[in-house]
């Protein structure tokens, strides 16, 4: 289970921030996700969950089980529930709209006098109807500099039972990685300014190719 190695590091994210983590099922996700959860409410900043392999009364039953009143913090403002069609807007992908979905979620939050925004989405949401992975690929990749400068943390949650992990290691894209209940960056190019931030073990730097990144 995760543990408060993960809530230190949820602690030390800054608005740009972009993450993922390899969840195995509801409870180990709920795990990851309530102190995130936490994080953006202690700092009086938003959270929008976009839902798909689960939906939003189960979302809401594990989320309770880790002492979160999800009730009470969507009608304070603090939490938004979203199923991937409220999101997606259509069966086609349209990378496009899902910017600007998320620029009218910032506007949202900001008229309800929250600081900033923090968006966990489960991935699963590109797999029906199916998305193109290069696609994907492009549309992540552009997160890192569309949420530059702006006052929003994202963060992508992979089921490791419906993707290939192989594929999604290699292709990846996310400059943190939720690692041995830990965040740590995944990249050379941006290890000089982020590793003090969160950085890997001598342990985890002749393992961390050959991983997933599953945490454990």
């Amino acid at each position: 289970m995760p543990s408060e190695n993960l809530a230190a590091g949820f602690c030390n994210l800054q608005h740009g921030d972009y993450i993922c983590s390899f969840v195995s099922g509801p409870s180990y996700q709920a795990g990851v996700l309530a102190p995130f959860m936490r994080e953006s409410f202690a700092r009086s900043e938003r959270c929008v969950y976009i839902t798909d392999d689960n939906n939003l009364q189960q979302v809401s039953r594990f989320l309770s089980s880790y002492s979160i009143d999800v009730d009470e913090e969507q009608e304070l403002g603090n939490l938004v529930l979203l199923n991937k069609w409220e999101s997606r807007e259509g069966r086609d992908f349209d990378a496009d709209v899902m910017v600007v979905n998320v620029r009218k979620a910032m506007e949202r939050a900001s008229e309800g006098g929250s600081r900033g925004l923090w968006v966990a989405v489960e991935m699963t949401w590109v797999l029906e109807p199916a998305i193109d992975v290069d696609k994907i690929v492009s549309w992540e990749d552009m997160w890192n500099d569309l949420i530059s400068g702006l006052p929003v943390v994202l963060f992508c949650q992979y089921n490791v039972k419906r993707f290939d992990l192989a594929l999604l290691r290699q292709r990846a894209t996310h400059p943190f990685l939720v690692y041995n209940s830990k965040i740590v960056h995944t990249s050379d190019h941006w290890r000089e300014s982020q590793s003090k931030r969160f950085p890997r073990t001598p342990a985890e730097e002749a393992d961390f190719g050959m991983l997933p990144g599953s945490v454990s």
